[in-house]
């Protein structure tokens, strides 16, 4: 997992475990770590960024407490020639993949 610092707010990105370790706490370890270095570091928040299709990614995070916050990227399609994408169920929203 690695984490960062913009403008004094933490993020977590990329936590990731092979899928043949998974199921065995690694990821929660590696997520507590990071949340005790940015504790030491002062702060009282850990932002983590999930796309909606990475279902069991959010399932994961709000086992773990993290909050929703209705942060929502947006994407117009310039380029009519594109094929439609498909569309994912999360939150009760529906939400295109692209």
């Amino acid at each position: 997992m690695r984490y960062e610092c913009h403008d004094g707010a933490y993020f977590g990105r990329e936590l990731y475990v092979r899928p043949e370790q998974r199921r065995r706490g690694i990821g929660r370890l590696l997520l507590h770590e990071v949340e005790r270095r940015v504790r030491a570091a002062g702060e009282k928040d850990l932002f983590a960024s999930i796309v909606p299709a990475n279902r069991v990614a959010l399932a994961f995070a709000l086992r773990c407490g993290y909050d929703v916050l209705n942060t929502v990227e947006l994407r117009k399609n310039l380029d009519d020639s594109l094929s439609p994408r498909s569309e994912v169920e999360c939150l009760g929203l529906h939400l295109k993949l692209i």
